[in-house]
């Protein structure tokens, strides 16, 4: 049986990012975030059409959106939160898309990353109730469908839970990542939570990755960071 110490030793020889929810740019060394050019800005809107990405920005909110972290600039080595696209799910060629994006009316995204985290906030707006009740159903279901999905020697497990509170649905979303050793997967440092909760036709999104090991949701600290960001959110929905 291979040791703690050699466990961590392969983790750290192939990088090993969570392959989940949130993206591997949010979990990248922080940076200055650099202009994209347009062949980005048009790649980007053609996976939005695909029903798998959110919007950075779309629409015209109904209602006064606001996130808990909006404007806020950087800090040490931590970016500013800045307006970024949404993958809610990804596992390759098997990424389900979500059809409930066909009814989205509104969206505002903002993410700010460090050397070895990255964390997210959303707010969503559905043209329906119907609509974003289906958004959550949707979003869970492809995270099932994903769970130990395996690309290039690394396993993605998923698991979920619903998450009570002021809202008409919750769900926390999780992933973590394991690496073969020794002909067996085991869980190495890289995982995500983010945390889904819907009232009507609106949704509130907040999502962090960084070097936990095994289901980041069992952290008091992930959850309490977690339920702050959309409690401030579903407030104003």
């Amino acid at each position: 049986m291979p040791t703690p110490r050699r466990l961590a030793a392969i983790a750290a020889s192939t990088a090993v990012i969570a392959s989940g929810l949130i993206t591997p740019a949010l979990v990248a060394p922080a940076t200055a975030v650099p202009a994209r050019p347009a062949a980005s800005v048009a790649a980007q809107a053609s996976r939005a059409t695909s029903y798998r990405v959110v919007p950075a920005t779309k629409g015209t909110f109904t209602f006064r959106a606001r996130l808990l972290h909006q404007g806020v600039k950087a800090s040490g080595d931590d970016t500013a939160w800045l307006p970024t696209a949404w993958q809610p799910v990804e596992c390759g060629a098997r990424t389900p898309a979500l059809p409930a994006f066909a009814r989205l009316r509104a969206s505002r995204v903002i993410a700010s990353s460090g050397p070895e985290h990255g964390e997210l906030e959303g707010v969503l707006q559905f043209r329906t109730t119907a609509a974003a009740r289906q958004f959550v159903s949707q979003v869970t279901s492809a995270s099932r469908r994903c769970d130990g999905v395996v690309t290039s020697g690394t396993k993605t497990r998923r698991t979920e839970s619903r998450v009570a509170g002021a809202w008409a649905q919750g769900v926390a979303l999780r992933s973590w990542v394991q690496i073969k050793v020794d002909g067996r997967y085991r869980t190495v440092p890289g995982a995500d939570a983010t945390l889904v909760v819907r009232k009507g036709n609106r949704v509130a999104v907040a999502a962090t990755g960084a070097e936990y090991l095994g289901d980041a949701w069992r952290t008091p600290a992930v959850r309490a960071e977690l339920l702050k960001a959309v409690n401030y959110t579903a407030k104003a929905m």
